[in-house]
């Protein structure tokens, strides 16, 4: 379980963020492979969000790691619990077709699933998550894929973010679907004593 804790924390700040740091199994190659060559164009983020109401279960080798729950959104935020035990983070993410940012987090809420986006407007930028391929300034690489199998079932036009910054070694690439959101997450670690951990969507509720 500790392995398993300390992969979802690190996780929630790259979902949040995404990675995660402990070692796992590495998940079969046949749900975990993309396919098609990689693409770079403008990209309408808008259309990779998930659906209101949906919970979404994530999964290595069968064994839950963490829930994703899109509580509410409106034409600016979506604002979600991800759930890891007894561990809860509620964030708001300001998703807009130039960028998906995390604006608030809130560790541990206390169970309160309400929507606080009537009044919402965001005061700081906590982490960046996706943005345009376009931007010079960004430290992430952005791409689209044909397809990928997930435990849930296979997508395509799959939108795939790698994170090359931060800790030195560590890649962090997650893949988003149109209007589910994020379905998987891979954190590498390179270098001798090398690391593979995969999270993968495997329901929806």
């Amino acid at each position: 379980m500790k392995n398993i804790v300390g992969f979802v924390f690190a996780l929630l700040f790259l979902v949040t963020a995404g990675c995660g740091t402990a070692p796992l199994e590495n998940q079969s190659a046949s749900s975990t492979e993309a396919n098609g060559e990689s693409k770079t164009e403008e990209i309408q983020l808008t259309t990779y969000r998930p659906e209101t109401g949906d919970s979404k279960v994530f999964t290595s080798n069968g064994q839950t790691l963490f829930t994703e729950e899109i509580i509410d959104q409106n034409n600016q935020y979506v604002q979600r619990m991800i759930t890891l035990g007894s561990m809860e983070t509620m964030q708001v993410l300001k998703w807009s077709d130039e960028d998906v940012t995390v604006v608030y987090e809130d560790e541990n809420p206390g169970g309160d699933r309400e929507s606080i986006l009537a009044e919402f407007e965001s005061v700081e930028e906590v982490d960046k998550l996706v943005e345009q391929p376009s931007s010079q300034s960004s430290d992430l690489e952005i791409s689209k894929v044909d397809s990928l199998e997930v435990p849930y079932g296979s997508f395509e036009d799959i939108l795939m973010v790698s994170d090359v910054a931060g800790e030195e070694g560590v890649i962090i690439t997650t893949y988003y679907a149109k209007s589910v959101g994020l379905i998987k997450q891979v954190y590498e670690t390179t270098g001798e004593n090398s690391q593979k951990e995969i999270a993968e969507l495997s329901s929806i509720k």
